[in-house]
């Protein structure tokens, strides 16, 4: 289980999504801050079901930088009716809490697809409050601080089609 603590930022940090066409859907990456070099990195993964979700920490500060979902396999999506996420207008860095230094993880999660929105539910823990780490990306927490969702928001119908190969 990844547990995790937030800060409030000056500002919005820089990030990029990266979506990858493949022969399956929903590979995609997000970069979070401006990293001028590879950082020496601590990577926590959870694999289920045929999925694979990858968070990759500063070792130095222990800060999230990226965030990549593989399919291994098709694997059912699940659609929902879009999310109003609470956004108080703040962006929050993201850190690891956890002592070990690699993880790897077998919870339940699944992925459910909205209107315009990707979320990535993990479904041994249940979200008391969502931090908004970029533009339009949530983590989404449980009371203990174990990270429970990621979801991407307002995302364009060409990236939703890139995501999923279709609307």
């Amino acid at each position: 289980m990844v547990k995790l603590s937030f800060s409030k930022r000056e500002n919005c940090p820089d990030f990029k999504l990266e979506l990858y066409k493949g022969t399956n859907p929903i590979p995609f990456s997000i970069s979070i801050g401006n990293v001028a070099y590879l950082p020496s990195t601590i990577y926590s993964r959870n694999m289920y079901d045929g999925g694979m979700v990858e968070y990759r920490f500063d070792e130095r500060d222990r800060k999230l930088y990226e965030i990549t979902l593989v399919v291994l396999r098709n694997i059912k999506c699940f659609s929902t009716n879009s999310m109003s996420l609470t956004d108080d207008g703040n962006f929050y860095d993201c850190k690891l809490c956890n002592k070990s230094c690699e993880q790897l993880d077998t919870e339940p999660m699944i992925i459910q697809k909205g209107i315009n929105s990707i979320t990535i539910s993990f479904l041994n823990h249940e979200v008391s409050k969502y931090f908004k780490i970029a533009v339009n990306v949530f983590i989404g927490v449980s009371v203990e601080g174990y990270l429970a969702e990621i979801t991407l928001d307002n995302l364009l119908d060409v990236q939703m089609k890139q995501i999923f190969g279709f609307v």
